[in-house]
Formats: C-alpha cells, sequence, structure tokens
C-alpha cells in the first residue's frame, strides 16, 4: 500500500514538473516571436513600403509601436490572455478566427499523412527485421535512406508531373474531396515514413533478440504471434513516441506542401500572409503553431509514461 502511495505521488510530481517545462516552452517561445518582430525591421514599413511618412507614423501609433518596447510587450502577453491575437489587415477578421477556419486542413492532411507513413513504415520495418541481410532487406533500407533525404519540394513536382500531368489520375491543387487529400498526404507521408521504417527495423530486432521471446518460441508459439504480441509490444513504446513527433513535425512543417496543392491550411495560409505583408497575422500564426507543437510534444511525454511503467518519475 505505502508502494502504491508513494508511486502516485512520484507520478504526480512527474506530471507537475512535465507541466511547468512546458509552460516555460511556452513562455520562451513567446518571447522569441516578440523579439524577432522587433528585429525585422519596421513592420509598418514592411506593410506599406510606399505608403508616405505621415501614413507609416499614423499606423506605427495606432499600433502602439511607438511605445516603450516594455509596454508593447505587456500588451502583447494581456492580449493573449484574452486569446486576442489582433486583426488581419489583410482580411480585415480576427486573426484566430482566420487561422482556427484554416486549422482542420492542416489536421486532415496531416493524420492522413502520418497514418500512412506509420502503416507502411512499420509494416516494412517488421518485414526487414524478420530477414536481416536479405534482399528484402536491402531494398527496405535503401527505400527509407532515399525517403529520409528527399525533399518535399522536389517529390510533390515529381508526383504531379507523373501522376497527374502525364497520367491526369489526380488533381493538382484543390480541397474537398479524397482525390484532392492523396497527393499532399502521400508527399507529407514521404519522410516520415522513411524515419519511421529505419526506427521499427532495429527496434524490433532488438526485441526478437530478448531472452523471453526465444521462451515463447521455445514452447512453439507462431512467429506471427511471437511478432506482434511480444516483439511488437516492446517496440512500440518506441515507435508511438516517434510517431507523435513527426507528427508535430508534418503539422508545422506543412508549409511548402499546403503551398504547391493549395491546399487550404495553417502553412498556406502564413504564405499568403507573407505575400501580403501582412505582420500581424504572421505572428498569430506562428504562435498559434508553436502551441499546437508544444503542446503534442507535452501529450507524447505523458504517453509515454502510461506506455512504459518501467519509467522513473524523477
Amino acid at each position: 500500500m505505502g508502494n502504491s502511495v508513494d508511486l502516485r505521488a512520484r507520478m504526480r510530481t512527474y506530471l507537475f514538473r512535465r507541466l511547468i517545462h512546458t509552460l516555460l516552452a511556452l513562455f520562451l517561445m513567446l518571447v522569441v516571436v516578440f523579439i524577432f518582430t522587433q528585429t525585422i525591421g519596421d513592420p509598418v514599413g514592411l506593410m506599406l513600403p510606399e505608403a508616405p511618412p505621415e501614413a507609416v507614423q499614423a499606423l506605427r501609433e495606432k499600433m502602439g509601436l511607438n511605445d516603450p518596447l516594455h509596454i508593447q510587450f505587456g500588451r502583447y502577453l494581456a492580449g493573449l490572455m484574452r486569446l486576442d491575437f489582433g486583426t488581419s489587415l489583410w482580411q480585415g477578421v480576427p486573426n484566430l478566427q482566420l487561422i482556427l477556419s484554416r486549422l482542420p486542413a492542416t489536421f486532415i492532411l496531416g493524420i492522413t499523412a502520418i497514418t500512412l507513413a506509420a502503416g507502411i513504415g512499420i509494416v516494412l520495418g517488421g518485414l526487414a527485421a524478420l530477414r536481416p541481410g536479405s534482399m528484402l532487406d536491402r531494398i527496405v533500407i535503401v527505400m527509407s535512406t532515399i525517403a529520409v533525404t528527399s525533399v518535399d519540394f522536389w517529390v510533390a513536382l515529381m508526383l504531379i508531373t507523373l501522376i497527374s500531368v502525364n497520367l491526369g489520375w489526380l488533381p493538382t491543387s484543390g480541397y474537398g474531396d479524397v482525390k484532392n487529400l492523396v497527393l499532399p498526404a502521400v508527399v507529407a507521408a514521404f519522410r516520415p515514413m522513411g524515419r519511421i521504417t529505419q526506427v521499427t527495423r532495429p527496434a524490433i530486432m532488438e526485441a526478437l533478440a530478448k531472452e523471453y521471446i526465444l521462451v515463447a518460441r521455445g514452447k512453439g508459439l507462431r512467429e506471427r504471434t511471437v511478432l506482434l504480441t511480444h516483439a511488437g509490444r516492446n517496440a512500440a513504446i518506441v515507435l508511438v513516441t516517434l510517431v507523435g513527433y513527426e507528427f508535430a513535425n508534418v503539422v508545422s512543417g506543412s508549409v511548402i506542401i499546403e503551398t504547391v496543392f493549395a491546399w487550404p491550411g495553417v502553412g498556406f495560409l502564413l504564405v499568403q500572409a507573407i505575400s501580403r505583408r501582412d505582420w500581424t497575422l504572421i505572428v498569430a500564426a506562428t504562435l498559434v503553431v508553436g502551441f499546437i507543437v508544444i503542446t503534442i510534444n507535452l501529450l507524447i511525454d505523458l504517453l509515454y509514461v502510461v506506455l512504459d511503467p518501467r519509467i522513473r518519475y524523477e
């Protein structure tokens, strides 16, 4: 009973520390974004490059950019606490409303891509681990290396040229239909699939070399049962963590893919904001994406605790 109480206390302490670390990371992100906005130059000058000095000065005064830095920072934090991310100069609507309207498209792309990447990567890595040194193993190693070292922009252009232009099977852009999702999801899944394959293979091989696997085989269990029930469970801890991190990478790094395929997500919105010099929307989109990534990382840490009871709550 005493050990159980002590374990729960240590777990609460661990979770509290993880939450504090997350809040510190979030605050640091807010500070970095604020400093960045102060060092890129005059944002009003960037938004109104050909405006007369009087108009520039009037907008700076309206936006509070003439105030001391500590007052600007306090107003910046106070606004974020109220979920006030400012108003888009381009669209004339609250930035948060605009970003939230684009988030579903980004999440649809990210979830589809990571599902493809995990499904293919785990299967290929598992098959390669069962036959180390075989022709299949060599092919999987080469394919995963190519995937990891690929460039999203190049892969997207190659798929568009082959599948859309030459064969005419799928559209090159658009949103709202499964056909529009296929190409951007495949491109977004390509590199994560390679990394998941490269991690799955040694994880399964290491698990298969454990003593309890030899015991299970000695009992006459089928190879499929040994792989899925015993080796797979041990490797799942590492794989689930990796899949979570890859999902965060897909969500935060979807700018190129969404732009190439005109996919109406947050990444494409950010590019549009940059092209229109909408400084307030750029800052708001950066903050929202950063918050999502930090939250995903926290959830991954908590999930790792659930999956691995051997973790030390320190």
